[in-house]
């Protein structure tokens, strides 16, 4: 099977300390880190392939996808 017709998922996980979980700064610190990484990882596999991104802060955790044109992580959807 040739390269092109694979698809490529990557997942990216940040994570804080237990002791952070309530504290806003500390997931804003969490998604900038996430989005800088997927940046990083965009940029050296190109446009192919899913890019999702996972923060936990102690027991909670939020869960993205890279939004290529806006260059960012954006929340899923609540199920």
């Amino acid at each position: 099977m040739s390269h092109e017709w694979r698809t490529q998922e990557v997942v990216l996980i940040e994570e804080k300390r237990g002791a952070y979980e309530i504290q806003a700064s500390k997931w804003a610190e969490a998604l900038d880190q996430l989005t800088k990484y997927s940046k990083l990882v965009r940029a050296e596999q190109g446009r192919g392939g899913i890019l999702r991104g996972i923060i936990t802060v102690g027991t909670y955790v939020r869960f993205y996808y890279f939004v290529l044109n806006e260059q960012q992580m954006k929340d899923y959807p609540a199920v």
